[in-house]
């Protein structure tokens, strides 16, 4: 957690710079495919019995920087696809938090049924998804 913090503030200043000079549906998407491959490996790692914590850092570093290449892309996104772009970024910042808050406890159910190789096959999925409705645009 520490290491996907500490990645995404040190590059959200940077991920805004180039989301103004590149085309952001195609970073957003980029970026939530790396997410792919980064929870996948996660899940992996954890399926095969085989993590270390290095991994889980790297892999969360990793996902750091992702997030910061795709967060600046969700404030120019909405002001292209809204057309009341503060009641659109309300609803956003609250499903955000809804997600924050229930986003753990639902994982914990998960590694409650399943294993957390399931948690983050489930997540890798999630950012599947993501990726699919954003080229769908």
């Amino acid at each position: 957690m520490a290491a996907t913090a500490a990645a995404f503030a040190g590059f959200v200043v940077f991920g805004g710079v180039i989301a103004d000079r590149f085309d952001t549906r195609r970073l957003m998407i980029g970026a939530d495919l790396v997410r792919v491959g980064t929870q996948a490996l996660a899940a992996t790692l954890f399926f095969s019995g085989h993590v270390v914590l290095w991994q889980i850092c790297a892999i969360g570093f990793t996902n750091g920087v992702a997030g910061a290449l795709f967060q600046p892309g969700v404030a120019s996104t909405v002001r292209r696809l809204a057309t009341d772009v503060q009641g659109a970024n309300g609803a956003i910042r609250v499903a955000e938090a809804c997600a924050q808050l229930a986003g753990p406890a639902f994982a914990g159910v998960l590694v409650g049924f399943a294993s957390p190789g399931g948690v983050f096959a489930t997540h890798a999925t999630t950012y599947a998804v993501s990726a699919l409705c954003l080229l769908l645009l």
